[in-house]
């Protein structure tokens, strides 16, 4: 591999990481948090609005109780539209979530416009302004999941959370099994240098969410406590920005940079992943492989044509087919 290659290649790597790791999942974490202040509730915690759905309904409080079950209904239009718009932009061979980040960026600027032409007594708890950033987090959430195969999830912790605690126990037993028989200085280092490990690349990208998110949900409320409704200007131009991005350069996911933890089976929607490159680009598919094999995770035997449609999740960000055509693989580095 070229200089100039590795150097394209670590730049796409850093458009992608922080695209996904840290603009969305702050601009999901600002939205939430200053939209409590806006309408006085939580907008992309399905889970929680379920559960107020069947208090309400136990209660006997049919009213509130529709208008949670609409807002769940919203979130499934959101997650559905985005899917169909990029199920579109894919077969006509247009920028898949070109239309997606627009139409993000179109409600939570209409929103912020709305809120800003009625009085602020009229927004708390009203269910069309709800209904608009729900669908917004609906497309956003939809989009990253087909983006990146599953791989992340931006409008909520619950998952994030659990994802590192699970790689935190998981590496401590990786540092203990490298400490063993050797000193306690040299354990203490083992279990130190345990995060500059290939293994440790999925918890550090899990924790880079949660810290976007968190700091979104910090600087969201002081940005609308200080500017109140134009503080929408933000994350609605940072998503006009992404568009722009994926118009430009196309955004297209390098399944070599899966985070595939060593002595777990592969994920299958990773397998059907890779199955697809392999006809596209069988460079990028032979590295995906090779990182399987040397961290001696399963890998079936995999078709060129895998059952089903293939994953969207393609996100690394190359600017052409010749840009596909230089990046070919080699080590990654995080």
């Amino acid at each position: 591999m070229t200089s100039e290659t590795t150097v394209i290649k670590r730049r796409l790597m850093l458009v992608e990481l922080t695209t996904l790791a840290m603009v969305l999942p702050g601009i999901a974490g600002a939205v939430n948090a200053a939209g409590f202040f806006v309408v006085g509730s939580y907008l992309s915690h399905v889970t929680g609005t379920v559960a107020r759905a069947g208090d309400d309904l136990a209660l006997g409080q049919y009213a509130s109780a529709l208008n949670y079950l609409l807002l769940i209904a919203a979130f499934f239009l959101g997650a559905a539209l985005a899917s169909f718009q990029i199920e579109v932009s894919r077969r006509l061979n247009k920028p898949k979530y070109a239309f997606t980040l627009l139409t993000e960026a179109l409600l939570l600027g209409g929103f912020a416009l709305l809120c800003a032409l009625t009085p602020d007594a009229w927004h708390r708890e009203n269910l069309p302004l709800m209904a608009i950033v729900v669908i917004s987090m609906g497309l956003q959430n939809a989009m990253v999941t087909r983006l990146s195969g599953a791989v992340v999830r931006t409008t909520h912790m619950t998952g994030i959370v659990t994802d590192l605690g699970i790689e935190s126990a998981r590496l401590a037993f990786l540092a203990r099994d490298q400490a063993r028989g050797r000193g306690l200085w040299a354990g203490l280092s083992s279990f130190a240098a345990i995060i500059l490990d290939p293994e440790a690349r999925r918890a550090k990208l899990l924790l880079i969410i949660f810290v976007s998110f968190f700091a979104g949900a910090l600087l969201g409320p002081i940005v609308y406590l200080h500017f109140g409704y134009w503080g929408a200007i933000g994350p609605t131009a940072l998503l006009a920005a992404l568009a722009l991005l994926d118009v430009a350069v196309g955004i297209e996911w390098h399944p070599e940079v899966h985070f595939v933890p060593a002595g777990r089976p592969a994920n299958e929607q990773f397998l059907k992943l890779v199955a697809a490159e392999l006809a596209a680009n069988p460079q990028k598919a032979k590295a995906a492989l090779e990182l399987l094999r040397r961290r001696s995770t399963s890998a079936p035997a995999l078709s060129a044509h895998p059952d089903g449609p293939v994953p969207d999740s393609e996100v690394s960000f190359t600017t052409s087919t010749r840009a596909q055509d230089t990046l070919t693989p080699g080590p990654r580095e995080m």
